[in-house]
This record gives C-alpha cells, structure tokens and sequence, in this order.
C-alpha cells in the first residue's frame, strides 16, 4: 500500500504529465483546446488542417484519460482539486473532439455513393 506522500507524488506526476501534452497541443495548433470559445473544429475544412488538429485533440485527451487520481479513495484537498479541474477539462476537450467528429463525418460522401462505387 502506498503512503499519502507517494499517492500525491504519483497524482502530481500524472497531472504533469496531461498539462505538458496540453502545452505540447498548443505549440502545434495555437490554441488552448480547454479554454477555446470559438468551436473552431466545428467549421475548419479538412485543407485548413481538421484532421491534424482532430488528432492533436485526441491525443490531449489521451493524456488526460491517463490521469488516474481516484485510483484510491480522495484522502485530501489536492486530490479533490486535481480530480475537479480534469473532469472540466475532460467536459471541454469531448465537445471539441464532438464538435470535430461531426464536423468530419458532413464531409465523408452519403454511404449509398460508397456502396454503388464499390459495386462498379
């Protein structure tokens, strides 16, 4: 069983962690996914970079998924915080990955032009 000081050293890690991957995200978009007003992914083409931008928010989403800090019961006020702020920036990162998806698949030609191309 791990002590209260090596479960916080771990949570912190894992926290460091998502937050360099959120800058890493930044450095190549220029945009803070958690914190962006406009629903940028939901109008950006596929030329202007949806699909590489779509990528760079699954990715960050990753990262956060790996935080793991409920792993035992919250013992303390640090905890507790972590946990909050994730959950936020999970809600954040989903709509834009929702709003990317959607975004994608308007693109993606109806499936009965698929099927009549495979057909021939």
């Amino acid at each position: 069983m791990q002590s209260a000081a090596q479960t916080q050293g771990r949570n912190i890690r894992h926290y460091s962690n998502y937050l360099s991957e959120r800058a890493r995200a930044y450095r190549e978009t220029k945009i803070d996914w958690v914190r962006a007003k406009e629903p940028r992914l939901e109008k950006l083409s596929v030329d202007k970079g949806l699909l590489r931008e779509t990528e760079v928010v699954q990715h960050q989403l990753n990262a956060l998924l790996k935080c793991d800090v409920m792993e035992a019961e919250p013992e303390n006020e640090i905890t507790i915080t972590v946990f909050r702020l994730l959950v936020l920036d999970l809600l954040a990162l989903f709509q834009a990955l929702n709003q990317a998806l959607i975004n994608i698949l308007g693109k993606a030609p109806p499936s009965s032009s698929i099927r009549s191309a495979q057909a021939n």
